[in-house]
């Protein structure tokens, strides 16, 4: 792989790489020296794999996401604690909030709620919303992403969103 080639692959994913690990390390230094480790990971996988072309895209992020997740793995076995945030000021206006009309909490409450509820679910359910609904992600790709079938992590996204409505339900 060519410097400018990896330079494209590096522009396009490196801030939702950054944001994906920064979600779950609470540390921006240690969330850039995460972001930096998986694009050199990459690097010198791809050295060993031939040319990628156009077609393997897709593939190619899920890549950078396994490689992602398994050093924030890492980092959590090294620590032997499990904290994260989701106070990133970039992702304020990317979390969905559904408003209803007998909706008593304003939307900043509403998004410290969800904010909050989403820090207490447990690992597939909290990537895979995450992934879906900040990262913007198919499902396809988030099941090459997990090892899983499609239908595996639409399983895993509806019961992520099931625990968070519960969350919230249970806070009104």
């Amino acid at each position: 792989m060519d410097s400018q080639e990896f330079s494209k692959i590096y522009d396009t994913y490196v801030e939702k790489i950054y944001r994906f690990v920064y979600l779950r390390i609470n540390s921006k230094e240690e969330a850039q020296d995460i972001t930096s480790q998986v694009f050199l990971n990459f690097l010198s996988k791809s050295n060993k794999i031939t040319k990628l072309n156009t077609e393997d895209v897709v593939s190619l992020q899920a890549f950078l996401y396994r490689i992602a997740k398994n050093l924030v793995i890492d980092i959590y076995r090294k620590k032997g604690q499990v904290t994260f945030s989701l106070d990133d000021e970039n992702i304020d206006n990317k979390i969905p909030v559904v408003n209803t009309a007998d909706d008593k909490l304003d939307d900043n409450n509403h998004l410290e709620l969800i904010r909050e509820k989403l820090n207490h679910l447990r690992s597939p359910y909290w990537e895979v919303v995450v992934w879906h609904y900040l990262e913007e992600l198919d499902l396809d790709t988030i099941a090459k992403i997990l090892n899983k079938t499609p239908g595996n992590t639409r399983v895993i996204l509806h019961r992520g969103l099931n625990q968070l409505k519960k969350g919230i339900e249970n806070e009104k």
